[in-house]
């Protein structure tokens, strides 16, 4: 993959039951419903959304991240399609260091089903092989124990808690560092 410019054509992406797929104006009034949901918010480094032109803005930050280079972020459907159920991705993407942080949330109501894992290791897996990435690391609230969980099932490692690293809603925050390199991506469904 070039370094220096994105793909032209979005990557979409299929798992057994999920399509990941470009963000578009389309999905701003799911995004809203996603991001003005307090228990989604909870972890986030800004608040639980009061008003739809704010998923305006995040339907536009997943737009230049991606044009820019620096990103890529899917909106998770359901291969039936439907309505967005949530949202994954890579941002602050180093082409020339190899590395990328990762995000990802889910609407509640599709806790605890599986879902987030199998749409991350579609996102992996591309990372991995198209981004051609070596390190892919996530930062999670020491408090966020359903998060921390996952990462540990798909193999990446704790490497310790960054004091203060975030300010955000008011205040600093700690957040747990975990990372995963290619040569230790082996998981499969």
């Amino acid at each position: 993959m070039d370094r220096e410019s994105p793909r032209v054509e979005f990557p979409h992406l299929q798992t057994e039951r999920l399509v990941l797929q470009q963000i578009t104006p389309e999905d701003t009034e799911a995004l809203f419903r996603l991001f003005a949901s307090e228990e989604v918010a909870r972890y986030l480094d800004f608040v639980a959304l009061k008003q739809i032109e704010e998923a305006e803005e995040i339907v536009a930050w997943c737009k230049a991240i991606w044009e820019q280079g620096k990103g890529i972020r899917w909106g998770i459907v359901g291969k039936d399609g439907g309505e967005l159920m949530g949202t994954c991705g890579y941002h602050n993407w180093a082409r020339g260091e190899f590395r990328a942080e990762i995000g990802y949330d889910l609407m509640p109501r599709f806790w605890g089903q599986g879902l987030m894992k199998e749409a991350l290791v579609a996102m992996l897996e591309y990372g991995f092989a198209e981004m051609d990435l070596h390190r892919v690391q996530a930062m999670v609230a020491p408090m966020n124990e359903r998060s921390q969980r996952l990462l540990n099932r798909l193999g990446f490692v704790r490497e310790g808690i960054l004091r203060g690293w975030r300010f955000y809603k008011g205040k600093f925050w700690d957040e747990v560092c975990y990372s995963l390199l290619r040569h230790e991506w082996r998981f499969q469904l």
